[in-house]
């Protein structure tokens, strides 16, 4: 299998495989006082926090995340500690339920057509507004 600083990211291969390589830079000493259990979700969390490098989250008092699994789960996390109100819509009440133990507004959603018509219907709104107009575009241009 192909290492490098590139694992998993387009053209290379990624970590599901039993064996690996990878330069010594890619790797990080994991504290003997955090367990495995809890050492496994540095990256997704790294990757749920890159959004506040992305956004001024104090400009965005609420935020919908779409999907309930892990790293959405996560990214409602992330946002709420920052200070955004965070609703997570998703399809399954099991997911949906740990999502408000944690303190996450949640909305259960079909996952059909008519789901999408709604988010439409919300994001043209959102879109039409020329102030998100001109934040999208700094972010993306």
């Amino acid at each position: 299998m192909r290492g490098g600083p590139w694992l998993g990211i387009v053209a290379h291969d990624g970590a599901f495989a039993e064996y690996l390589t990878l330069p010594l830079e890619n790797l990080h000493l994991v504290p003997s006082n955090v367990s495995d259990e809890k050492a496994v979700f540095v990256e997704p969390l790294a990757a749920a926090c890159q959004i506040l490098d992305q956004l001024d989250i104090r400009k965005f008092p609420k935020a919908g995340v779409l999907g309930d699994g892990k790293l959405a789960q996560l990214i409602a996390m992330v946002l709420q500690a920052a200070g955004s109100r965070a609703v997570l819509y998703g399809k399954h009440a099991d997911k949906l339920t740990l999502a408000r133990r944690a303190g996450i507004g949640t909305k259960q959603v079909r996952g059909d057509a008519s789901d999408l018509e709604r988010v439409k219907e919300i994001t043209n709104w959102w879109w039409k507004r020329p102030v998100r107009r001109r934040a999208w575009r700094s972010l993306s241009g």
